[in-house]
């Protein structure tokens, strides 16, 4: 602080003032040949710079510590004022890549503006190696730019981030790129040649990584080839590069990346209908299909162009079918299904059709569905199956019951809804009820409320009425009795009568002062459990059931078993490996093995007769919630809780929720009770400090 004079004096407080002129000291270390260089000169401050430039690699460079120049410059001495600066286009090449996007913009104003005729070709050179910073500071290659990016119409998307679209640059940078001397032309959006740049830097990386690689690039890797391959088409420069960089191609097979050239045996393309027909002990590789494209189609174009060989070349399926079945009024009834499928899918009908009935698909029951498999030479195999789309028709077999998970899984695949897994359940539930109107109809207005709610449910009613009524000599519909049949023409049957009111499709309990009840029982349990009341291991049996409640909640003989089995029923669904557990057993019900992901979730399955909605509580016993905490330590399992609620007779809704320790961040005491147990409560008064029993 001795570089300039300072003067303090006071004017309403104390004030300081630094003078103008530097020190005479200062102004001789300036004139002096004094500081050593890197030359191993002496030279004034001036004409040495104090840190080196890459813009002037050519300039002599101090060396003094940092600190003492530092200090230097705080007194106010300056290095390099008489050193010139370097013309704006060698800046651009030397600091080009480093800059912020405001000081970027800057530099290409002034490089533009000062380049002659003759740099105009280096200026192109320059700029062909730039990157450019987006808004969030990351840093892109120039040919990883493109005008726009998005989904719909003629854009593209940016393949995960790796694509930099210019609406995502600051505007005076933006405007910088876009000038029309500006030495570079963006593509209107993403491009096959991108696309091919990322495809070849996930085959690359493939050699080192795993699965964390594949969940990386799952939702990229199908539009990246998608994008590629569709330009290859009327681009011969790109189809020769693809060629090419072919021999390097990588897959995802069975949670790991395989080299296809260097591949010990042949990986195979699943063109199989659907996977679960290929028998367990077929010794064969797939490549998983999702990485390939985000449609059948797609994926059979990436397979072809990668040259994988077709599982149906050796894996072979022989159907067949028993007679057809008439069931007249299922007609409308898998219309309202298409139809709210469609709504879920597009938000609009798939086929024109008014108020969103129908798909374009056709059902057909037919008493018997069998498929033989067979491997290579081997003898075919029979696998059990109850339902088959192909070409537009869904063939099913059995009753709903039992054809249901497999129609749901047909209808899943053939709309592309890949991994929506409380969707296909309530699918599931919609099959599983087309046998009977009234159950349907709850089914729908479920589904309607979760995926579809602008469809017009009153369509069904009106389709519905328009289905000529049924003959006595007319086919039931299978697992439909005479009195479901009546019930289908708008007839109460006896049985109707006399059952107890089920719940509306609005949702809601059963009876509110039986559902009070339920809760006052749980509320007791919860009580004597915290005071210790409760005999050893009796925390983990069943609440018994009043008569009342057992007829409003399920049949008599629908014990917790039939919730467990709709859990397995579930996870089958999506192709994990379930088995049940002992029934007796503290922590969880179901086991269930992810071949795919090779990671166990172990289930705790929870029945409820009613909606598990409002107030309505499931009970987890000390040993699940240890059992819960326990397994977030565990690496390999993952414990859920499966709330399984019924919503008709034959009808059930699965409510998968990870492990609550993972999700609760608070745990909420009721008073009404906990305040039972309080160890010695007193009341205290602020006044006088004297406490008073609870009693007096």
């Amino acid at each position: 602080n001795h570089g300039r004079r300072i003067a303090t004096f006071s004017y309403f407080g104390g004030k300081t003032a630094v003078g103008s002129r530097s020190s005479a000291w200062l102004r001789r270390l300036a004139n002096l040949r004094w500081v050593p260089c890197d030359d191993s000169r002496l030279r004034a401050p001036k004409d040495v710079l104090s840190r080196s430039d890459p813009a002037r690699s050519d300039a002599p460079v101090c060396l003094l510590s940092e600190e003492l120049v530092g200090v230097l410059e705080a007194e106010g001495l300056e290095f390099g004022s008489a050193v010139p600066e370097a013309p704006a286009l060698r800046r651009l090449m030397a600091l080009g890549g480093s800059l912020g996007a405001n000081d970027l913009a800057d530099l290409l104003l002034e490089v533009r503006e000062s380049v002659s005729a003759e740099d105009r070709v280096q200026f192109a050179q320059v700029v062909g190696d730039l990157s450019v910073p987006s808004e969030s500071g990351r840093r892109f290659p120039l040919n990883r730019v493109v005008q726009r990016a998005g989904a719909g119409g003629s854009l593209r998307g940016a393949m995960g981030g790796w694509i930099l679209p210019l609406d995502a640059v600051v505007e005076p940078l933006r405007q910088e790129l876009l000038h029309e001397d500006f030495p570079h032309e963006f593509p209107a959006t993403t491009t096959g040649e991108q696309a091919l740049d990322y495809i070849r830097w996930v085959w690359r990386r493939a050699g080192t990584s795993g699965e964390g690689l594949a969940n990386q690039v799952r939702d990229v890797l199908p539009a990246a080839y998608a994008y590629c391959l569709d330009d290859c088409m009327g681009d011969e420069a790109l189809s020769r590069s693809w060629q090419q960089a072919s021999s390097e191609a990588a897959v995802f097979s069975e949670r790991e990346w395989v080299h296809l050239v260097d591949a010990p045996v042949p990986v195979y393309f699943d063109d199989l209908e659907d996977r679960r027909f290929a028998p367990r002990d077929a010794s064969v590789r797939t490549a998983t299909g999702g990485h390939l494209g985000n449609s059948r189609d797609q994926q059979k174009l990436t397979a072809k162009a990668l040259g994988l060989p077709l599982l149906s070349d050796r894996v072979h399926l022989r159907w067949e079918e028993g007679a057809e079945r008439e069931v007249r009024e299922w007609i409308p009834r898998f219309e309202l299904i298409g139809g709210l499928l469609a709504n879920a899918r597009e938000g609009s009908p798939l086929d024109g059709r008014p108020d969103g009935v129908g798909i374009g698909l056709t059902l057909r029951l037919v008493e018997r569905l069998e498929l033989w498999v067979s491997v290579g030479g081997s003898a075919p195999s029979r696998v059990p199956v109850n339902a088959r789309l192909k070409e537009g028709v869904l063939v099913v077999a059995g009753r709903p019951v039992e054809f249901a998970s497999d129609a749901a899984a047909e209808l899943v695949r053939e709309f592309g809804f890949r991994q929506q897994a409380n969707l296909a359940v309530a699918l599931s539930g919609m099959l599983g009820a087309i046998g009977d109107e009234q159950d349907l109809a709850l089914a729908a207005e479920k589904f309607s409320r979760a995926f579809a709610p602008d469809f017009d449910l009153s369509v069904f009613h009106r389709s519905a009425r328009d289905v000529p009524e049924s003959t006595d000599g007319e086919l039931s519909s299978p697992g439909t009795t005479r009195e479901s049949s009546e019930s289908v023409r708008g007839e109460a049957t006896p049985a109707e009568r006399e059952r107890v009111p089920e719940p509306e499709a609005g949702g809601g309990s059963f009876d509110v002062d039986w559902a009070l009840a339920s809760q006052r029982t749980a509320a007791e349990k919860l009580r004597k459990a915290l005071k210790g009341e409760l005999e050893p291991g009796s925390e983990e049996e069943a609440e018994p059931k009043s008569e009342e409640s057992i007829s409003r909640d399920a049949p008599a003989d629908l014990g917790d078993e039939i919730y467990r089995e709709i859990a397995v029923a579930y996870e089958r669904l999506f192709g994990r490996e379930p088995e049940l557990g002992d029934p007796h057993q503290t922590g969880w019900d179901v086991r269930s093995h992810d071949p795919e992901t090779g990671r166990t979730r172990l289930i705790e399955v929870k029945g409820k007769g009613l909606p598990w909605t409002e107030d309505e509580v499931v009970e987890l016993s000390r040993a699940q919630v240890a059992t819960a905490f326990e397994a977030r330590k565990q690496n390999a399992s993952s414990w859920y809780l499966y709330v399984v609620e019924r919503t008709g007779r034959e009808n059930f809704e699965v409510l998968p929720i990870g492990n609550p320790a993972d999700t609760a961040t608070k745990w909420i005491l009721r008073g009404g009770e906990w305040r039972l147990i309080a160890d010695e409560p007193r009341q205290i008064s602020s006044e006088s400090g004297e406490s008073n029993s609870a009693g007096k």
